[in-house]
């Protein structure tokens, strides 16, 4: 550890992170953006083939969250509602079919939002690692 690094590098992190404010808030003027969604397919023949295969994902994860290992919450009225199950595809740009779906808490998929399976749990190891 050296102070003198530190202190330099975090500067330049503080001046990336203040131009980067100023740039969103320059961007932010109430303008209406056009946007693209991704296509998201179901490839199960229909809800229930899909709700069996889920509840299989649920039993083979021992009911709990495939990202985070915290038990899940099956029921949003008597429960932790960041801790209810939801549905995540493993790879946000690919459909909703076997292989492709895990069961994770609300919060972490909102979390995880499109990011990369494999970056998304680098970083909750590096979060595990540092409680």
């Amino acid at each position: 550890y050296n102070p003198v690094t530190y202190a330099n590098s975090a500067r330049k992190a503080a001046m990336r992170m203040a131009r980067m404010a100023f740039t969103t808030a320059k961007q932010s003027n109430g303008q209406t953006v056009e946007r693209a969604v991704k296509n998201k397919d179901v490839k199960f023949r229909n809800e229930i083939e899909l709700e069996d295969y889920i509840t299989a994902l649920i039993e083979a994860q021992e009911g709990m969250c495939a990202l985070t290992e915290l038990p899940l919450e099956m029921d949003e009225k008597d429960g932790d509602k960041e801790l209810i199950c939801s549905l995540d595809r493993i790879d946000g740009n690919g459909h909703y079919e076997k292989d492709n779906l895990q069961v994770v808490c609300k919060f972490a998929n909102r979390w995880k939002s499109d990011s990369a399976d494999s970056e998304f749990r680098r970083l909750l190891r590096l979060l595990k690692n540092c409680v």
